[in-house]
């Protein structure tokens, strides 16, 4: 059968032709902050993750409840998307900083 469980991560995708534009990447931004909030409360959790891709660099959040009413949003990652194939090298050198947001997903989700 079918399972639903709760969903502690949330993301934004945007293209490439976004990237300058500072208010839409802000509202999206905030779209996740509203996310958080909301799945926090409903679902009573420690946190949630979540992820804003602009282009081709994607940055990673994380959000806690840390008082009554007083949400911390974090960031905690940051990577560049290889462009091409040829490039796929690249995540090795972004290991890293995967290995370190899958931990803090872990230890706070």
């Amino acid at each position: 059968g079918v399972t639903f469980t709760k969903n502690v991560r949330f993301g934004e995708i945007k293209s490439i032709q976004q990237c300058s534009n500072n208010f839409a990447i802000s509202k999206y931004l905030i779209h996740l902050g509203l996310f958080f909030k909301d799945a926090i409360n409903n679902y009573n959790l420690n946190g949630c993750l979540a992820i804003q891709t602009v282009g081709f660099t994607t940055t990673f959040y994380i959000s806690i409840l840390t008082a009554d009413s007083i949400y911390t949003m974090i960031e905690i990652g940051n990577i560049t998307v290889p462009s091409a194939v040829s490039n796929l090298r690249k995540y090795l050198i972004d290991l890293d900083i995967i290995f370190n947001i899958l931990y803090i997903y872990e230890q706070r989700c």
